[in-house]
């Protein structure tokens, strides 16, 4: 059940972010849809009628002549050209219908990935969870350029399918007005079918995912043989040998040829069901009515209309099985994009009031290290260490936040409210001027940056390399050749000053700033919890006032004590974080996507 509610909610927020949000373009495109579906369904009616009217050789009237079907050329012209314009009709609606449809797609991909770049402007903080890790320029790059695509693929998907679904539903009316019971029969055969079909979904959406995971495999696989293959020089069957026998016959490149082969065939899978269904369902009319139509000499009439409706309930349904196998399989990607979403906290909610503090508890899943302290607090003037396994900024700083707080999602997202980060990679807005750019309030004068500046040392520095005035634009070309201490400071002035409860600052930034300013700074946190992160190099652990040390690993707080506690363990903490070191260092080879491009013939 779990499963099927996250589908659900994954599926409800498609539906009203997509569909509901272009609701004007949507009904426009469902409108002459249907109107192009509904010429074609007059057009085989209007076939029918002619085709009886032959039969019986009657006499039709319209208006005020009289024409004789199986003698009137010029009821046979008319006929003809009801049927023309009809079709017409139902082939300009339809075009119409399909080339709005691809212009919504393609605003819809738009508007998906221009909110991936929007969510990374001032004010938003990435709540990473702990399943799902948008730590990585690459994760965000999927996220604004494939996942968004995908997005917008099912968008068209849905759409395609509201169509169908409504000619299938008055399909069934019709079976149902014609013969109750065989159609209850053929339900009973649908019924059964259903559970297959759900099958088949769980079976497109496990190989979509495991096409994923195996892409990245298969890439490093790519990479070494290409490596060989620089360094080898041997004849190309004994290339073909090896690269049969060792390579795509297990392992990762297998396993990621067999989960693409398995979404494609999920849908002949779907098909095949639709297929024998539809071959079931046309023995039981003809066993039924063919028996009564030979008993009772009549009800042919009724027999065609019945198959012809039945052949719409079938092609429609089978339409419909298919968008949904097919969304099934974009869901992994869809669901991703939606968690990333969720996990954006951007404006502190009105009225709410962090708490007073946070309490940590180290994690039970690894051995504690040895004289761990089994919960600390963390509240108003706490300055605490984290050995971080990742670097701190925006897009690290939900999942530190989410590791510290045990992976509560309520308590994660508080804290992210009232959470100010700074890092030494502070990056200057073009075109906007120092205080827009810098963050500072308008309160917050010249004068006011000169007695900080000048208490830590730095205002000779500063007034040498910055303009006088925070409302003076500056290039980012200046920016960057100033002084990286003197960028940190501003940036932690800025911090400073704002009114958030919780600071996370790079333990690399303060490492330029000289003592005084380092000291200034820290000082002027007694009235907020301070986090010091440490990536990688723990050498200065303890310099800055650490009340405590907190060790992270594997997404999880391992251990909490002392800095003479930290001290003592530095060889147990960092043998369990060794093997996370050594994933990101193994990160290169994933540079490369195999599954990136998808033609939509393959959905």
């Amino acid at each position: 059940m779990k499963t099927f509610d996250q589908y659900r909610l994954v599926l409800k927020w498609l539906m009203g972010d997509s569909i509901w949000r272009f609701r004007k373009e949507s009904f426009l495109i469902l409108f002459t849809n249907f109107i192009g579906v509904s010429f074609q369904v007059w057009t085989i009616g209007l076939a029918i009628y002619y085709a009886k009217a032959m039969q019986s050789g009657s006499t039709i009237k319209l208006l005020h002549y009289e024409f004789n079907a199986r003698t009137s050329n010029v009821f046979l012209i008319l006929c003809g050209l009801s049927i023309l314009f009809s079709l017409l009709i139902a082939a300009w609606a339809i075009y119409f219908s399909n080339s709005n449809g691809l212009k919504l797609r393609r605003k819809y991909e738009e508007f998906c990935t221009k909110r991936i770049f929007l969510h990374f402007g001032s004010g938003f903080k990435i709540g990473t969870s702990l399943e799902q890790d948008f730590s990585n320029d690459k994760i965000i790059v999927r996220l604004a350029r494939r996942d968004s695509r995908f997005c917008s693929r099912a968008l068209w998907m849905i759409l395609d399918t509201i169509i169908p679904l409504v000619t299938f539903m008055v399909a069934i009316a019709t079976l149902l007005y014609i013969n109750t019971l065989l159609t209850l029969l053929n339900f009973t055969l649908m019924g059964i079918s259903a559970i297959f079909l759900y099958k088949v979904s769980v079976y497109a959406a496990r190989n979509s995912s495991s096409l994923e995971k195996f892409a990245k495999g298969t890439s490093r696989e790519y990479l070494k043989i290409i490596q060989r293959q620089k360094t080898l020089h041997v004849s190309a069957h004994e290339n073909e040998q090896w690269l049969g026998k060792t390579l795509f016959s297990s392992g990762a490149i297998k396993k990621f040829h067999d989960a693409y082969e398995g979404r494609l065939r999920s849908l002949e899978y779907s098909q095949l069901i639709s297929n024998i269904v539809f071959a079931l369902a046309i023995f039981l009319i003809l066993l039924i009515m063919g028996r009564s139509i030979i008993s009772e000499g009549k009800g042919w009439g009724e027999l065609i209309v019945y198959l012809i409706a039945l052949r719409f309930m079938l092609t429609n349904m089978r339409q419909v099985n298919r968008k949904a196998t097919g969304i099934n399989r974009l869901y992994p990607q869809i669901r991703r994009y939606f968690q990333f979403l969720c996990a954006t906290v951007i404006t502190p909610k009105t009225g709410a009031v962090p708490p007073a503090s946070y309490i940590i508890v180290p994690t039970t899943t690894h051995p504690a290290i040895e004289g761990s302290l089994e919960y600390g607090e963390l509240k108003a003037g706490s300055r605490m260490g984290l050995l971080s396994t990742v670097t701190l900024n925006r897009y690290t700083l939900g999942f530190l936040t989410d590791c510290i707080l045990g992976h509560s999602v309520e308590k994660t997202k508080t804290a992210l409210e009232s959470m100010w980060f700074v890092t030494a990679d502070y990056e200057f807005l073009p075109n906007r001027s120092l205080r827009e750019s810098l963050g500072f309030s308008e309160k917050y004068t010249t004068d006011n940056l000169q007695k900080d500046l000048t208490k830590m040392g730095l205002w000779d520095k500063y007034n040498a390399q910055m303009p006088d005035n925070l409302d003076t634009s500056l290039s980012p070309d200046i920016w960057r050749r100033i002084d990286p201490c003197l960028k940190f400071s501003l940036a932690l002035l800025n911090a400073l000053q704002s009114n958030c409860q919780w600071i996370m600052i790079a333990e690399k930034g303060l490492r330029t700033l000289p003592d005084s300013a380092g000291n200034y700074m820290l000082n002027h946190c007694s009235d907020k919890i301070t986090t010091i992160v440490f990536f990688e190099d723990y050498v200065a652990a303890g310099n800055y006032g650490e009340e405590v040390i907190a060790a992270m690993g594997h997404g999880e707080i391992i251990g909490l004590g002392s800095i003479e506690w930290f001290r003592r363990n530095q060889d147990a903490i960092k043998e369990i974080q060794m093997p996370e070191y050594n994933r990101t260092t193994e990160k290169g080879a994933d540079d490369f996507d195999l599954d990136d491009d998808l033609d939509d013939d393959d959905f």
